[in-house]
């Protein structure tokens, strides 16, 4: 028991002559009133949800213009559809063969056949040429509808750039519908006259 009290003398004497140099005392005292200081504290809690609320805008914002500009994308790939497949432009190779048209098409580094079953079934191929959709090379082909005859327009263009985001869709433009959809990052459009 006396070896504690010793031992707690000796401590105390030993910290009671330490201390720290005044700048530094003045620095912690600064430091404890500020962090005390209850407008600084408010503060932070009226910040917190406001940053939180601006955080959530800035986002929905951002999706609500991707979204739109995904859309516009879509239009300007329709409109493009429409505009070419109105011109009537002869075609460069007149065949039923996708592979005579994807040989005479060599530029074209993608597959112009659709894999989509409904096209193929319903649709006959006559011939195809060079064309462009958004400044990306394309494929103009004309296919003819086995059950009616009518003549209608098949597009396929490698999905890059803003083409990649374009999502399936069916629009009517101008007399015109156009069906577009994505295979294997081709963007197949088909565009024929309603009635």
């Amino acid at each position: 028991m006396n070896n504690d009290r010793e031992l707690q003398r000796a401590l105390k004497g030993f910290y009671s002559a330490k201390s720290l140099p005044p700048a530094r005392v003045d620095y912690l005292i600064q430091a404890k009133t500020q962090a005390l200081r209850p407008g600084r504290r408010w503060q932070t809690i009226i910040l917190m949800p406001i940053t939180a609320l601006g955080t959530v805008c800035a986002v929905c914002l951002l999706f609500g213009l991707r979204q739109e500009q995904q859309r516009a994308t879509e239009r300007a790939v329709c409109a493009e559809v429409v505009m070419n497949y109105e011109k009537h432009s002869p075609m460069q190779v007149l065949t039923s063969h996708y592979s005579d048209v994807q040989a005479a098409l060599n530029r074209l580094d993608f597959s112009i056949m659709p894999a989509n079953a409904r096209i193929l079934e319903a649709y006959r191929l006559v011939g195809g040429r060079y064309c462009s959709i958004q400044g990306v090379p394309a494929a103009q082909l004309r296919v003819r509808e086995i059950r009616s005859g009518k003549e209608c327009t098949l597009y396929a263009v490698k999905a890059v750039g803003t083409l990649y985001d374009v999502n399936s869709t069916i629009d009517r433009l101008d007399g015109v519908r156009v069906e577009v959809w994505q295979q294997d990052n081709v963007l197949f459009a088909l565009a024929e006259q309603t009635d």
